[in-house]
């Protein structure tokens, strides 16, 4: 298993994702990884948060979620990305043990010199097989990065209501957001699970494209490239007008 770091959690507390579960739509989106590769429609540099854990498991290290999600998220063409041990040295300067909102998001693309920022949580996590993995994630950009108006998502299910109702609206949304519970029982998800082994080569493991249910790493790394490509594709359907006026990292 992939050890918890208690550390590293200190900076992600229940608190931290309050504010990002209140803006979250209760319903689930379908998972939809493809085995080809997605392009940005425009150029990117995005930052990376540690996985925030709300699942109840101590299975896992968020920092080490965090960073499956960077490594997937490169994968998109037009993406680049700041990693996870960088926002914390950000987060840790700035004195945030945790993200406490939005304008806590906004404060680190500013000052990480990004053009948005990635930020999600593990909801659920069962690694014994078959495994159960849910994501809940918010991709914020910058007002240069996008043409946007910000997200305004309903909150229908009732931990979103519950936590609007104590945490109040914040006042900035994301550009794109994703809930999804991956379970790797369903047929429809070890189809897609399936097809996204197979454009991994998994057929040079013993296991063949079961190495990606049999193994937690690796079930996540497809949990993962499957809200990363979501997050990418909510912005392209959007017309953005992109002001590159930060220069390369």
């Amino acid at each position: 298993m992939i050890s918890n770091t208690a550390i590293r959690e200190s900076a992600l507390g229940f608190c931290g994702l309050t504010w990002a579960l209140t803006c979250l739509a209760g319903c689930q989106a379908e998972s939809n990884p493809s085995p080809q590769p997605i392009a940005s429609a425009v150029p990117l540099t995005i930052a990376v948060g540690p996985a925030m854990n709300l699942s109840g498991s101590t299975d896992f290290d968020p920092v080490t979620v965090g960073d499956i999600m960077a490594s997937e998220l490169t994968r998109v063409h037009g993406i680049r990305v700041v990693g996870v041990n960088r926002v914390l040295a950000m987060m840790a300067e700035l004195g945030l043990r945790r993200l406490r909102s939005p304008e806590d998001a906004r404060e680190l693309i500013d000052r990480l010199g990004v053009d948005g920022i990635l930020v999600f949580a593990i909801t659920e996590y069962d690694p014994y097989s078959p495994p159960v993995v849910g994501i809940a994630a918010q991709l914020y950009l910058t007002d240069d990065a996008n043409g946007l108006a910000p997200f305004d998502p309903l909150s229908t299910s009732r931990s979103a209501v519950a936590l609007a109702e104590s945490a109040g609206q914040p006042s900035v949304g994301p550009a794109a957001e994703v809930q999804q519970v991956f379970d790797g029982a369903d047929n429809h998800t070890a189809e897609e699970l399936r097809s996204f082994a197979e454009a991994r080569r998994a057929d040079r493991s013993p296991y063949a494209w079961r190495k990606y249910l049999v193994s937690q790493h690796h079930f996540l790394r497809f949990c993962c490239s499957s809200v990363a490509q979501d997050l990418v594709c909510q912005v392209n359907d959007v017309p953005m007008r992109m002001t590159d006026n930060r220069g390369n990292l």
